[in-house]
């Protein structure tokens, strides 16, 4: 049997109307489950939200149209990165 990440990850008894979110202040108890959560690339690899248009919260980002809108910085889970440091950050890993 394959291990399954969604069984134990900390949002797995999590109301999903928390992960719908792309408005940053809603979108905040839904990010609150990704702070402590290990799993962040698991996540996104099981929605694909660059290749579905997706709406809402996985792997530690904010999404809107399959577009990163705000993502928590890996090295420190309780920053959220938006706006201007976001695009300046995508601009030098491309």
């Amino acid at each position: 049997m394959a291990f399954n990440f969604a069984e134990v990850a900390p949002c797995r008894n999590a109301d999903p109307w928390l992960f719908d979110q792309t408005q940053l202040d809603l979108a905040q108890a839904g990010l609150g489950y990704c702070k402590t959560c290990v799993f962040w690339n698991e996540c996104e690899s099981l929605l694909e939200p660059h290749g579905n248009a997706y709406d809402g919260i996985a792997g530690g980002k904010v999404w809107r149209n399959g577009r990163v809108l705000a993502k928590l910085d890996p090295a420190s889970p309780h920053r959220l990165i938006v706006g201007e440091e976001l695009l300046n950050e995508e601009a030098t890993s491309v």
